[in-house]
C-alpha cells in the first residue's frame, strides 16, 4: 500500500502542476496529538501521535469519461505502548457516460496493521463493476464485486447489490439489497443476505443528517447482524463547524458501539487552500462486562490544497 500511496501523491502533484485547467485534484494532511487508550482491558491511557493524509484527483477523458484516483493513510504511534496502528486505502475508478446512464469500473485496495493487538496484518483488493440509471428524482444502480483478501477468515468474496435513490423534497431515501458469499481455500465460509436503508436530509440551512440501517443474515452460520449508523454535521458560522456520529451493532443479542464528535474552527479559507483547527473525541463500548472498551481525545490541524 505504501507504493500505491506514494504513486497517488506523485500523480496528483504532476497533474496539479501541468494541467490544472483540465482536472481537479486535492491534497489533505491532518497531523494530530491525543490522549486515550485503544483497548481499555489491557492498556492504560497514554499519549499518541499521528494523523492522516490523503490525495484524490479527477481527470476528464473525452466528453463523457472520467478517471478518478485516490489514496489515504492513517497512522497512530502510541508512546505508552511503544507501538503503532496504521491503515491505508487506495482506489482507481473509470466512469463512462453522462446523463441517464453511467457505467463504472473500479479497483479498490485496503490494508490494516495494528501492532497493539494480536491480529495479523490484513488487507484486500476489490474489483467493482456498476451501472447507474439516473433520472431527475430517482436513480438505480446494479453492481457486482469480486474481492481477494489476506489476514481474514476468508480469502475470496463475491457480492452483488441493487440500490436506488429517491429524492423527496430535502430528503434522499436510499434502499439497497445485497447478497454476498465468502470462501476460504474454495470452501464456503459464509453466505449472507441483507437489506439496507439510508436516509439523508439536506435542508436549506447548513445542516446534514445521515441515517443508515443495515440487516444481514448469514445463512450458513445462522448469525444475524443489525447495524445502525447516524451522522450529524452542522456549520452555524462560516468559521465554526460541528459533527456528531454514532454507530451500534447487534449480533445475536450482543451489541457494541462507538460515538464520536468533532469541533472544527476554520483558520484560513481561500479558493485553493484551507486550514483549520480541530478537537475531537470518541468512545467505544460493548454490552459485556467491559463497558467502555476504548476512548480518545485528539487535537490537531488540517491542511487541504
Amino acid at each position: 500500500m505504501k507504493k500505491v500511496f506514494h504513486a497517488a501523491f506523485l500523480y496528483c502533484f504532476i497533474l496539479m502542476s501541468i494541467a490544472p485547467e483540465l482536472m481537479h485534484a486535492e491534497l489533505l494532511v491532518k497531523p494530530a496529538v491525543g490522549y486515550g487508550t485503544p483497548d481499555q482491558q489491557t492498556l492504560s491511557p497514554g499519549w499518541y501521535y499521528g494523523g492522516q493524509a490523503g490525495c484524490s484527483s479527477d481527470s476528464p477523458l473525452g466528453q463523457n469519461g472520467l478517471f478518478s484516483l485516490a489514496a489515504s493513510l492513517n497512522a497512530l504511534w502510541w508512546g505508552s505502548a511503544g507501538s503503532y496502528s496504521a491503515s491505508g486505502q487506495g482506489s482507481a475508478e473509470l466512469s463512462l457516460g453522462q446523463g441517464t446512464a453511467v457505467y463504472r469500473a473500479g479497483i479498490y485496495g485496503a490494508f490494516t496493521d495494528d501492532r497493539l493487538s494480536s491480529a495479523n496484518p490484513s488487507g484486500n483488493v476489490r474489483l467493482r463493476l456498476s451501472d447507474t440509471i439516473n433520472n431527475p428524482n430517482i436513480s438505480f444502480q446494479l453492481s457486482a464485486d469480486i474481492l481477494a483478501a489476506f489476514g481474514e477468515p476468508y480469502d475470496m468474496g463475491y457480492s452483488t447489490e441493487l440500490s436506488a435513490s429517491f429524492l423527496w423534497g430535502e430528503v434522499v431515501i436510499k434502499p439497497l439489497v445485497q447478497v454476498s458469499v465468502a470462501t476460504f481455500e474454495q470452501s464456503l465460509v459464509s453466505w449472507s443476505f441483507g437489506p439496507e436503508l439510508g436516509l439523508a436530509w439536506y435542508p436549506a440551512f447548513p445542516v446534514s443528517l445521515d441515517l443508515l440501517f443495515i440487516y444481514q443474515e448469514d445463512l450458513k452460520t445462522a448469525v444475524n447482524t443489525l447495524q445502525f449508523l447516524t451522522e450529524l454535521v452542522l456549520q452555524p458560522l462560516p468559521r465554526l463547524g460541528f459533527s456528531l456520529s454514532h454507530g451500534a451493532q447487534w449480533r445475536n443479542w450482543q451489541y457494541t458501539g462507538d460515538a464520536a464528535g468533532e469541533v472544527r474552527i476554520n483558520l484560513i479559507s481561500t479558493g485553493s487552500f484551507q486550514n483549520w483547527f480541530f478537537v475531537s473525541g470518541s468512545v467505544g463500548y460493548d454490552s459485556g462486562s467491559v463497558g467502555v472498551s476504548d476512548w480518545k481525545v485528539t487535537t490537531g490541524l488540517g491542511f487541504q490544497l
